[in-house]
């Protein structure tokens, strides 16, 4: 998600509105403080939410696409426990 002043945004519409047509995600900004106050996503994005996104205003993280793909791996699982493990001797 690229942040975007309102003065860059001005003379650059339509060349944003046609990455936005591409997919991409713009957070406007606003003020000498430059304080977030929109989003312009691609309609599609909007119409697959339902309306309003449920992750609207939260911060993208580059993992979200794994969300939900977790399977069980019995030896990850062991990996991550003997890892969970605090050994005792080394805080004595």
């Amino acid at each position: 998600m690229t942040t975007i002043s309102v003065g860059e945004i001005k003379p650059r519409f339509s060349d944003v509105i046609r990455q936005i047509r591409k997919g991409r995600e713009y957070v406007i900004s606003f003020g000498r403080k430059k304080e977030k106050v929109a989003m312009l996503i691609p309609y599609s994005a909007k119409a697959a939410a339902g309306g309003r996104r449920k992750n609207a205003g939260k911060v993208k993280n580059d993992l979200d696409q794994f969300i939900g793909t977790w399977v069980d791996d019995p030896d990850f699982d062991k990996a991550l426990e003997s890892f969970e493990k605090i050994d005792k001797a080394m805080w004595k």
